[in-house]
């Protein structure tokens, strides 16, 4: 490495904790918290309903393709806070 470069690089080293971005430590709005729920929800919804359709072009009834694309949702996705409803 050049000696002309040094005091560059010392100079980017230190001003590197200053940038906002991935070097940040803050917590996540709550406005983000309540559109991922959103998100998650309408994921839910849209999954739910392709599914149903699925089970009843299948030959289930509406009750019993409900219940078990609800079901499989739950098995699929559970880590999602949808899925917890």
């Amino acid at each position: 490495m050049s000696v002309k470069m040094r005091p560059f690089l010392l100079l980017l080293l230190l001003a590197l904790p200053l940038c906002p971005g991935c070097f940040s430590s803050k917590t996540k709005a709550p406005e983000d918290k309540a559109i991922t729920v959103q998100i998650e929800q309408s994921f839910k919804h849209r999954w739910i309903e392709k599914r149903s359709a699925e089970l009843i072009g299948q030959g289930k009834s509406p009750e019993e393709a409900l219940s078990q694309s609800v079901r499989e949702f739950r098995e699929r996705y559970e880590f999602t806070s949808a899925a917890q409803e």
